[in-house]
C-alpha cells in the first residue's frame, strides 16, 4: 500500500498485491499525524495465524501547498530548521516555496514572525533563505544544483537573554552567520510544507526537523509533575542530572551532610554514582 504526490499534485492511495495494483483512489484530504505506532498486532485483538517478513514503512515530508507540517503554542528565539534537499528541475521561473515558518496571524512577509525562515527557490534557480533579524528581513541565497542532495541548517542560538547567534550551516559547514539583537517570542507558529500562497517547488524534502525551546531548561520539581513519557523503556538506560539546592532549604543541606558531604561557603560538587554537579547555593 502506498500514499504519492502524483504529477498534478493530488495524493493517490494505491493498493498493491504480488505488484498487481488492485486498486486506486484520491485523498483529497491528507493529514499529517503525530506520536503514530505501528503494531504487530493490535493488542485489541487476538494475534492472526500468519507469519510476516520483509516489513517495510517509510514515510517523509511532501511539498503540498498550503499543508501544515507542525505547529508551535510558543515559538522561541531558540529556535532551529534542518532538512535535506534536492532540486529536481533545471529552470525555475518564478518564485515557488520550500517550506515557510511563519505565525498564524501574520499581516506581513516583512514583519516580525513573518518568515522564520522562509525558504523559497528564486527565477534565478538559486535557493533563498530569508529571515526577519534586527528589524529587518535578511535574505542569504544558495546555489542550489539540479539533482543533489543538499543538508541544510538555519538556526538562532542563545549567547544571553538578549541577544542569539543566528548561523546557516551547508552540509555541515557555515555559510553565513549574523547576531540577532531583538530576539521574540511567538505564539501560534506554523510550519508550511509549503505556503499556500506561493506555488510549490519542485523538489524533494528529507530529513525535516523543526524545534524550538525557551532560553532556560531548568526543571522546577513539583508533586506529580510528568517531566517525560517513553513508549519504550528498555532495561539498558542511564540516567544523568545536573542539580542546584539552596542553602535556605535546611532540609537538603542536612540531608547532604548527613551522607558525608562538605557544604563549602559558595559551591560544592557532590559526586555520586547516580547524579553528578549537585551545588549548594548561599
Amino acid at each position: 500500500m502506498t500514499q504519492v504526490l502524483d504529477e498534478l499534485g493530488r495524493f493517490q492511495f494505491t493498493t498493491f498485491i504480488d505488484g498487481v495494483n488492485l486498486h486506486t483512489i484520491e485523498n483529497d484530504n491528507p493529514i499529517i499525524f503525530h506520536d503514530v505506532t505501528v503494531y504487530t498486532s493490535h493488542p485489541y485483538f487476538s494475534p492472526a495465524p500468519v507469519e510476516i517478513k520483509n516489513l517495510e514503512i517509510t514515510t517523509e515530508p511532501v511539498l503540498y501547498r498550503g499543508l501544515v507540517w507542525k505547529t508551535f503554542e510558543k515559538y522561541y528565539p531558540w529556535w532551529r530548521v534542518s532538512f535535506g534537499v534536492r532540486r529536481n528541475n533545471a529552470a525555475v521561473s518564478k518564485f515557488e516555496n520550500i517550506l515557510l515558518v511563519r505565525k498564524r496571524t501574520k499581516a506581513s512577509w516583512d514583519e516580525p514572525g513573518g518568515r522564520m525562515p522562509g525558504i523559497f527557490l528564486q527565477p534565478n534557480s538559486l535557493l533563498s533563505i530569508s529571515v526577519f533579524l534586527n528589524g529587518e528581513v535578511t535574505i542569504v541565497k544558495v546555489d542550489l544544483p539540479v539533482g543533489v542532495w543538499i543538508n541544510i541548517a538555519v538556526s538562532q542560538t542563545p549567547v544571553n537573554y538578549a541577544i542569539y547567534n543566528f548561523t546557516i550551516k551547508i552540509n555541515g559547514v557555515i555559510f553565513y552567520e549574523d547576531v540577532n539583537e531583538n530576539p521574540e517570542i511567538f505564539d501560534n507558529v506554523d510550519v508550511y510544507t509549503t505556503d499556500s500562497e506561493f506555488p510549490v517547488a519542485n523538489v524533494n524534502l528529507r530529513n525535516l526537523n523543526v524545534l524550538s525551546k525557551p532560553f532556560s531548561t531548568n526543571i522546577v520539581p513539583n508533586n506529580g509533575h510528568v517531566w517525560k513519557i517513553y513508549d519504550i523503556y528498555y532495561p539498558t538506560w542511564r540516567q544523568s542530572l545536573n542539580c542546584k539546592f539552596k542553602k535556605s532549604l535546611n532540609r537538603n543541606v542536612d540531608r547532604a551532610k548527613n551522607q558525608n558531604f562538605t557544604h563549602k561557603s559558595k559551591y560544592e560538587s557532590l559526586n555520586r554514582n547516580f547524579c553528578q554537579n549537585f551545588y549548594f547555593e548561599n
